[in-house]
C-alpha cells in the first residue's frame, strides 16, 4: 500500500495569526535577552481609516464569521489585496 503525504492548506487567517504569534515571541525573546530591535519610526503600523457603515458591517460580519477580530480580518484581506497590486 502506497500513502501519499498529505499536505494541510491553511487559511489565510491562521496563516496571518501564526505570523502574528512568531512576532510577538520573536520580540519577546529579544527584548528577554537584551537583543537589537529594529524601528521603523516612520511607519507605526497604525491607520485611521473611513468606510460607508455599510463596509464596516460587512467587514465586523466577515471578522465574526472566520472567529477573529475586525483589525486581524482587515490585515489579512489587505495582505491578500496587495500581493495583487504591484508597488513599485
Amino acid at each position: 500500500m502506497n500513502k501519499k503525504n498529505k499536505t494541510t492548506e491553511l487559511h489565510p487567517l491562521e496563516v496571518m495569526t501564526n505570523i502574528e504569534d512568531a512576532r510577538r515571541l520573536w520580540l519577546e525573546t529579544a527584548y528577554q535577552y537584551g537583543d537589537n530591535i529594529p524601528i521603523d519610526d516612520q511607519y507605526s503600523g497604525r491607520v485611521l481609516l473611513r468606510m460607508p457603515r455599510s463596509l464596516h458591517r460587512k467587514l465586523v460580519e466577515g471578522s465574526e464569521q472566520e472567529g477573529v477580530s475586525l483589525n486581524q480580518f482587515l490585515v489579512c484581506l489587505l495582505s491578500e489585496g496587495i500581493t495583487q497590486y504591484k508597488i513599485k
